[in-house]
C-alpha cells in the first residue's frame, strides 16, 4: 500500500471511549470484556511499524463517535516509527464533517497535496 487517507477512523479499539458501543459487539460478535485480544488485533495502532504507509489523518476536534485523540495517538505512533504522516484536526467539527461544502473543500486540498507527494 503506497498511502493511507483516514477520515475520522478508530485507531485503538481497546480505548474505553470507543470499545463498548453496540456496533463493535455486532461486528466482532463479542463484547470487549469477552475478547480484549480481538479488539487489540483489530486496532490499526497495533500494526504500526517502520514499514507502515504514509498516512493522512483527518478528524473533527469535537467528534463524539471517534474522539480526535484516536487520530492523535495514531499520529504519535507513526511519528515514533518515522512513518511520514500528516494529521489535520478540523477545529470545532463533529463526525462526518466532510459532508459540508467548506470542510469538503479543505479536506480535498489536503488529500490532493498528500497523494501528489506519496503516489
Amino acid at each position: 500500500m503506497k498511502a493511507i487517507v483516514a477520515f475520522y477512523g478508530w485507531s485503538d479499539l481497546t480505548d474505553p471511549r470507543v470499545r463498548d458501543p453496540y456496533w463493535n459487539e455486532a461486528f466482532f460478535g463479542k463484547k470487549y470484556a469477552d475478547a480484549p485480544e480481538l479488539y487489540k488485533e483489530a486496532s490499526p495502532i497495533t500494526h504500526v511499524s517502520k514499514q507502515s504507509s504514509p498516512t493522512l489523518l483527518l478528524n473533527g476536534t469535537i467528534d463524539q463517535i471517534v474522539p480526535f485523540e484516536q487520530s492523535e495517538g495514531l499520529a504519535n505512533k507513526l511519528g515514533a516509527n518515522n512513518v511520514p504522516y500528516i494529521y489535520v484536526p478540523f477545529e470545532g467539527q463533529f463526525h462526518a464533517f466532510d459532508y459540508f461544502q467548506d470542510t469538503t473543500e479543505r479536506s480535498l486540498y489536503f488529500i490532493e497535496k498528500f497523494l501528489a507527494e506519496y503516489l
